[in-house]
């Protein structure tokens, strides 16, 4: 990506040891929910709520379950003495059989008042009537490691962890899986629960223009009633002192370095904050014009920035 790495060569750079859509949520002013929401202590910033909310798939449900969070198909790995959680994040299969999974899911559960839905990028949600009491980690911040260090924590954690249990045995005999495992793929043996929350409300930098196309993204325009620019050739039209873009998927980086490298190089905007995330380490990028005048500092692969 020429692009992205002639931005990266000349910005002001900042890391930080949080993930993307942490650091990406405390730009606009959200937080982790407080200890009176979870029980134990303060819990998850509600990615998950505002994603939902962008997804236009709950049909109202999240009205009446305003609990919500990610519940990811992973598969985990059995290592000598522990489960490690493998890449992909999450694990990717058809829509019609992750439907499949999602409507056995929902009529195992059904008693239970727990909600399962899928999201039109792929994310599996669960909407809950009531705080679930827990707290997560996030899955790029676990993967490939013992399992053991990133489990559900809070009041209601034992509940939580007995569900997962009932979930895995459900999962483990389900004909979806076998058809993975016939074709050579590694079947999804758990979910991944994270970003606990309720819908929040937006505080500081909700002035600030937010750019992309992921739920995430779009989800924090709606909330705050911003206008949405889903489309990269739009970055060149924003009239602001400073903006974020979010993208998350390769070609999505690509296609917006390419359209903010142009126009620094046209000076349609004075400042571009890009922030890339891996591993669960976010990279700070901040490029102003007059930095692209750094002709000796030479391009290199992005995620040399974060070994």
């Amino acid at each position: 990506m020429p692009a992205l790495g002639r931005l990266m060569a000349v910005a002001h750079r900042q890391t930080v040891p949080e993930p993307l859509d942490i650091c990406l949520a405390r730009i606009f002013g959200i937080s982790a929910a407080s200890a009176k929401d979870v029980a134990g202590g303060g819990g998850d910033v509600p990615l998950a709520a505002i994603s939902l909310l962008a997804e236009d798939v709950s049909g109202g449900m999240q009205q009446q379950r305003p609990w919500v969070m990610f519940a990811e198909p992973v598969h985990l790995s059995l290592q000598r003495d522990s489960f490690s959680l493998d890449w992909p994040l999450p694990q990717r299969i058809s829509h019609e059989e992750a439907q499949g999974l999602i409507n056995d899911l929902n009529r195992h559960f059904h008693e239970d008042g727990l909600q399962f839905v899928i999201g039109e990028g792929g994310h599996w949600y669960l909407l809950l009537h009531a705080s679930p009491e827990i707290r997560t980690c996030l899955p790029e911040v676990a993967a490939g490691r013992r399992i053991d260090d990133y489990q559900l924590q809070g009041a209601g954690a034992p509940r939580w962890q007995r569900i997962l249990n009932e979930i895995q045995m459900l999962l483990f005999v389900h004909p979806v899986n076998q058809r993975c495992e016939q074709r050579g793929e590694p079947p999804i043996n758990s979910l991944w629960l994270h970003s606990v929350g309720r819908l929040p409300v937006v505080g500081a930098g909700a002035d600030r223009p937010l750019l992309g196309d992921a739920p995430l993204a779009r989800g924090l325009n709606l909330l705050r009633q911003a206008k949405p620019y889903p489309s990269c050739t739009e970055l060149e039209a924003i009239k602001s002192e400073e903006c974020s873009v979010y993208a998350d998927s390769e070609l999505a980086v690509r296609q917006w370095s390419e359209s903010a490298l142009r126009a620094l190089q046209l000076r349609k905007i004075e400042n571009l904050t890009l922030m890339l995330g891996h591993d669960g380490v976010t990279q700070h990028f901040e490029i102003w014009p007059r930095d692209l005048w750094k002709f000796w500092r030479k391009p290199r692969p992005w995620k040399e920035d974060f070994a």
